[in-house]
């Protein structure tokens, strides 16, 4: 026989047991006279209780719970990647604030012997005059081209004409 016909099989009998079992539960609350016969048995098993106890217990002190939740509502979906949540642990999901790009101005190239100096100006207009591996705030001179200058910083290389 294949799989697919013994798996039909299975479940036709779990069904049939199913069926079986559930006509066998209503007959036996038949028996026991549902509904009327369980508010019976209700009725029966807290005839015990007086008003007085009740009233008793309506009245009391209420009992405080001693469970009590102890540390910070935090973000349920916060990461479990502790580099992640390692930025900023109270907001694991905010996005990392970066530096400013500050714009700079190439306004020359100055040629020195196979080590050409770049003069740029920033936006406060102080002039810098900078070699290939200098640092101007968080950029860095890159390359110093014919007619342009190559800046790195931390969005990546960008590329600063001269005279613009």
């Amino acid at each position: 026989m294949d799989k697919k016909f013994l798996r039909i099989l299975f479940i036709a009998i779990l069904g049939i047991l199913w069926l079986a079992s559930a006509n066998y539960i209503v007959k036996l609350a038949g028996s026991a006279g549902l509904p009327g016969g369980a508010r019976s048995d209700i009725n029966e098993s807290m005839s015990f209780l007086s008003d007085s106890s009740i009233d008793l217990a309506l009245n009391s002190n209420k009992v405080e719970s001693k469970a009590a939740y102890e540390g910070d509502f935090g973000n349920p979906f916060r990461s479990l990647n502790k580099k992640a949540s390692a930025r900023n642990p109270r907001y694991p999901f905010a996005r990392k604030t970066e530096p400013v790009r500050e714009k700079l101005i190439a306004k020359g190239i100055l040629y020195k012997k196979k080590k050409p100096l770049a003069i740029l100006e920033d936006i406060r207009g102080k002039t810098h005059i900078v070699a290939r591996g200098d640092s101007i705030g968080n950029q860095q001179v890159d390359d110093i081209k014919d007619n342009s200058i190559v800046i790195k910083d931390h969005r990546g290389e960008y590329e600063i004409p001269v005279g613009e």
